[in-house]
């Protein structure tokens, strides 16, 4: 287990991907624990655009409580639940091999779970699992399994009640962790099968035994796969493939599985493995044949006892999930194989325990040889294994790094070239991003997706005429995505054709799903432009309501900044209030909101949002600048003060403004020579500064210096003079020099 947590510290220097990401960065449900948010985790919605998942979310909200978005918790956390199954399945193996009819010596049941916990714990396989953010739930659901699996061996054993029902609950929450633990209920019913004594006086009884026990688990599993099938959206991997197609696949992919867990190379998130249509029967048989021929092998290897013929079930078993028979998103992945490892390994800690044994010295000799050549295959194998680990958890960094080692595997995969072009785009890198874009065209001219992503990025870019082009024909291969219908909305105002692009964003809103924010969004600044307010403020407001989790800083701002022009500054301080506890709102979203709040007379509260501002953004001196001005507003001059020195050490630009500003809140403090350099230092480096003059007159007059304080009211008046503009300003002055000359 230490070995396994040093060979995984790399992990905690990973970050996003880009896949999956929403899940914690835009996941309203696990900012707090409030009863509605676990309501919404706990209770899924009939509609759900994933598979049921609670524990993870819960998981997720348990670090988000500690550490938010930062992926160093989410990252450790993967690596505490890997450590916790490689123990558990240490005592599962040991337990299950030191007693019942597998008993075995205690060294060697030790040995046995010893060898295939090493085997699990360093199998490059697992990387997804523990170095990828969103991998952790393979973990999370693994150690309920074991769990649950320990429990209920001790309860056919040893006939603990207690037992039964911990292996039950336990069961439930790996099933809620994550639905690959479907598997259990098989696992358990072939447990049955080979322990049970099956006389021919017995069989019916023994039957009815096994029914009853393992009924419990079977009920719950069964539901799950009724929610999946027929209620959640989850995309299919194979979606046109139609059920003889993923039955004659299903070969296919186990062999693929099977050589991943012995020669561990060309690793990847992602395998282009599809169920081919029509279906290959004659190939599928062919495989099907090779599989039955390797697991013969592999059960001779292991020593053919129950045991081994348990492992070998437990890979079956636990397989069967994720073989396209349900919706999955891919057909083939690392994560995958995370519990159908278990029983490969447990395979492995057999057969390492049975090549001690032929090799042996005499009678009564311990087989040191054949002990020595295992630890010397264990060690070549555990090194082999570890250092592949180390190399595939840079893979996981961020996005370019883990699609390009997709396209390095597969350099003619469509989804992973489009992937590492998006991933090149979003650092900045136009020219390479734009070769690959070509390329997935090239590759597959009739995926849509790759028109559509090269569209978007030259409408970012302002190529709007060519871009629209990309966009149209994309769109005609995919109607139903909605970013695309945004991008060329985009493109069609920019181009003027204002009435195509309001066409292009209602279909998007007739769609209703994900964007439906940005359509309301985009369509509103469209009726800005063209002076329709009502419809403006109407679209804003439906946009920031809509869902707020994913709309972006940009987006924040502008409707904060639009509602304020359009004298709606209470609707956009209430719109903003909604978005301050996402992710997305940074320095200048709270700048904005705390801007509004002061305009409606909240400085205390605007205070608090232009301190997080400058929290956000420690460098930029427009927040500090903002909260001198709530301090001053809220009567709180030494706050003031220290914002404004602040504001001047990080280089503002306005610096006379920001000096007069500070003298006038050191004036407020009774700092009366201070106030004075504060103004003298404006007047400094802008002599015509209005503002100082009068404020430095009227500081003298309160010193009491009456000459002073008239030679700056009489240059102010002076620059009032030269500026029609300002004779209010001037009769106000000339008011404060008749007061002086009076007295």
């Amino acid at each position: 287990m230490l070995l396994a947590a040093a060979l995984y510290l790399p992990s905690l220097k990973n970050g996003y991907v880009g896949w999956d990401d929403a899940l914690i960065t835009a996941n309203p449900n696990i900012r707090s624990f409030s009863p509605e948010n676990l309501r919404r985790i706990f209770i899924p919605a009939l509609d759900s655009p994933a598979s049921y998942q609670p524990l993870r979310t819960l998981a997720h909200a348990l670090v988000y409580a500690v550490s938010g978005t930062r992926p160093f918790g989410y990252l450790l956390l993967n690596i505490l639940l890997y450590l916790a199954t490689i123990f558990l399945f240490y005592r599962l193996v040991e337990y299950l091999l030191a007693s019942g009819r597998e008993a075995a010596g205690e060294l060697e049941a030790r040995l046995a779970a010893l060898a295939a916990a090493a085997f699990f714990a360093f199998h490059p396989v697992h990387v997804e699992a523990v170095s990828w953010l969103q991998g952790g739930k393979q973990s999370l659901m693994a150690v309920f399994f074991l769990l649950s699996f320990i429990h209920y061996l001790k309860y056919s054993r040893e006939g603990r009640r207690s037992a039964y029902w911990i292996s039950l609950i336990a069961f439930l929450a790996a099933l809620t962790a994550q639905p690959g633990a479907l598997g259990l209920p098989l696992l358990i019913l072939g447990y049955e099968a080979l322990s049970a004594g099956w006389s021919r006086g017995s069989i019916r009884a023994t039957l009815v035994r096994i029914s009853l026990r393992t009924f419990p688990f079977l009920l719950p599993g069964i539901l799950l796969v009724l929610f999946l099938l027929f209620f959640t959206t989850v995309e299919a991997g194979i979606p046109a493939a139609s059920l003889p197609a993923r039955l004659s696949a299903i070969p296919l992919l186990w062999t693929k599985s099977l050589l991943k867990l012995l020669v561990p190379v060309n690793i990847c998130c992602r395998y282009p493995l599809t169920a081919a249509v029509p279906p290959q029967y004659i190939n599928g048989g062919i495989l099907a044949l090779v599989l039955a021929g390797s697991g013969w092998a592999l059960l001779r290897a292991a020593g053919n006892g129950p045991a081994a013929r348990l492992a070998v079930l437990w890979f079956c078993v636990t397989l069967v999930p994720t073989s396209g028979l349900v919706r999955t998103s891919t057909l083939m992945a690392d994560r995958y194989l995370f519990l159908p490892s278990l029983g490969f390994a447990l395979l492995a800690g057999l057969v390492y325990c049975r090549i001690g044994r032929p090799i042996a010295g005499g009678p009564g000799e311990p087989p040191r040889q054949g002990r020595l050549l295992a630890a010397v295959l264990a060690l070549v194998l555990a090194a082999s294994f570890a250092l592949i680990t180390l190399q595939r958890q840079g893979d996981w960094r961020e996005a370019r790094t883990l699609w390009s080692r997709v396209v390095e595997v597969y350099p003619r995969d469509r989804l992973g070239t489009l992937n590492l072009a998006e991933a090149f785009y979003r650092q900045g890198s136009y020219d390479e991003a734009l070769k690959l874009y070509r390329k997935a065209i090239d590759i597959d001219p009739s995926y849509g997706d790759s028109w559509l992503n090269l569209g978007q990025m030259l409408c970012r870019k302002g190529d709007f005429r060519e871009a629209r082009k990309l966009l149209v024909h994309g769109l005609r291969l995919r109607p139903d995505r909605e970013e695309g219908w945004i991008n060329l909305g985009i493109c069609l105002s920019n181009t003027g054709e204002d009435s195509a692009a309001f066409l292009a964003f209602q279909r998007v809103i007739d769609l209703n799903r994900e964007m439906v924010w940005s359509a309301h969004y985009n369509r509103a600044m469209l009726y800005l432009r063209e002076g329709d307010t009502l419809r403006a403020v109407i679209g804003l407001e439906r946009a920031a309501r809509s869902d707020p989790a994913h709309l972006t800083a940009e987006v924040w701002v502008n409707i904060g900044r639009s509602l304020e022009r359009l004298g709606r500054s209470g609707l956009a301080l209430e719109l903003l209030m909604l978005g301050r506890e996402e992710t997305a709102f940074d320095a200048e979203c709270w700048r904005t909101l705390g801007n509004l709040q002061a305009l409606s007379g909240n400085a205390g509260e605007g205070v608090e949002s232009f301190e997080r501002a400058a929290g956000l953004a420690p460098g930029d001196y427009r927040n500090y600048v903002m909260l001198g001005f709530a301090g001053q507003q809220s009567g709180d001059e030494a706050l003031a003060a220290r914002a404004y020195r602040k504001a001047l050490g990080l280089g503002a630009a306005e610096r006379p403004e920001i000096l007069n500003n500070l003298g006038q809140a050191l004036a407020g403090q009774d700092s009366l020579a201070s106030a004075e350099s504060a103004f003298l230092e404006a007047l400094r480096e802008n002599a015509e500064y209005l503002d100082a003059r009068v404020n430095l007159g009227l500081l003298y007059r309160r010193i009491g210096d009456r000459l002073k304080a008239k030679d700056q009211l009489e240059l102010a008046l002076r620059l009032c003079r030269e500026q029609p503009s300002l004779s209010g300003v001037a009769r106000h002055i000339e008011s404060l020099l008749a007061d002086l000359n009076a007295n």
